[in-house]
């Protein structure tokens, strides 16, 4: 027959081994959510207005962090600027027109960094108008 301490030992193995399977199966289902999906910004040319080119900007998926939405030119001068901390977040942009070659769009949440770019080509249409006149 085995004694109290010999029993006492068996027990507190059948509970360490039962605490460690414990504490690596939910370490690895703990691991399984952890993944993040990315921020996702998607950026729709509106419309074209007498001064202004238009865009739709949605973003998603920022997880509630602190994300920075910026929109520059293409010398990289900064256009509009906004930070947010909602999981989801939409805005209508006006840029102005003049001399654009190229917009970007960008989003920074973190190290994360998500560019939108538009190519701009601006063109202009002569017309001759020609009117009757008395002399």
């Amino acid at each position: 027959m085995k004694t109290n301490t010999e029993m006492a030992k068996i027990a507190f193995r059948y509970a360490g081994s039962i605490a460690a399977l414990f504490i690596l199966l939910t370490g690895k289902a703990e691991a399984q959510t952890k993944i993040e999906e990315k921020p996702v910004i998607q950026v729709t040319y509106v419309q074209d207005e007498s001064d202004y080119l238009v865009f739709k900007v949605s973003v998603s998926n920022t997880n509630t962090k602190r994300v920075i939405f910026r929109v520059s030119d293409n010398h990289y001068e900064p256009l509009y600027s906004e930070a947010f901390t909602t999981d989801s977040y939409m805005k209508t942009v006006k840029v102005p027109k003049y001399d654009k070659d190229v917009i970007e769009f960008r989003l920074t949440s973190g190290k994360e960094v998500i560019k939108k770019v538009f190519e701009i080509k601006v063109q202009t249409k002569e017309t001759v108008a020609v009117t009757e006149s008395n002399l």
